[in-house]
């Protein structure tokens, strides 16, 4: 037997949400994916059209129903996982350091023994894993140093300065804590401002 199932999909276009409807089940909320909204609607008019011998099966339709309430559930899911996700985000950077302008091979081969020979150097026993990020144009890549413990990280930051000379391949590299976009915006910009004054006051004492 084929049923036939007519969902529509209907644009208001004073504020562009977008509702669906079928001839057994609407679907207004405007925080629900249209997506997860057809999908809910086609399975709620699958389910009322079932022959009548499926009909008497349980398991069939208690699995209609959970798809649904699945379905239904979705965006809510999705948003506690994403708030979720950006607080472990947000502690993982702060116990993690970005290196630049590192002198490193192609390969990757010698990132680990660098960054264990600078953990000696600052003194620090934590165990740590170290990727390669890569930069605009043909840059070098960046090192990210994640440590387990952000104390770690915060040792490594107050001693670079003191012991990068003592590791080859950092004899011109910097070091900063691990920023998402904008904070690293206001950091670059808080390295420029106190560039700025030092070259207009080494203009101003030539003149």
């Amino acid at each position: 037997m084929k049923n036939s199932v007519n969902a529509e999909k209907k644009v208001d276009e004073s504020n562009g949400s977008i509702s669906c409807t079928n001839p057994t089940t609407s679907c207004t909320n405007p925080t629900v994916n249209p997506s997860s909204c057809d999908l809910t609607n086609i399975l709620s008019t699958m389910s009322n059209n079932l022959p009548s011998e499926l009909l008497s099966n349980s398991a069939l339709l208690t699995l209609f129903e959970a798809l649904k309430k699945g379905l239904s559930a979705a965006p809510t899911q999705l948003s506690f996982l994403k708030a979720a996700e950006l607080a472990q985000s947000s502690e993982e950077r702060k116990s993690a350091v970005v290196i630049r302008n590192v002198q490193i091979d192609s390969d990757a081969t010698n990132d680990s023994s660098i960054v264990k020979t600078l953990a000696t150097e600052c003194q620090i026993t934590g165990v740590s894993s170290v990727f390669r990020l890569k930069t605009a144009g043909n840059g070098p890549p960046l090192l990210k140093i994640q440590f387990q413990q952000k104390d770690d990280a915060l040792a490594l930051l107050s001693k670079f300065e003191q012991v990068k000379n003592k590791v080859k391949e950092l004899q011109h590299a910097s070091a900063r804590p691990d920023l998402s976009r904008p904070e690293l915006i206001k950091f670059r910009e808080s390295w420029r401002k106190p560039l700025r004054s030092t070259t207009k006051w080494k203009k101003e004492s030539i003149r």
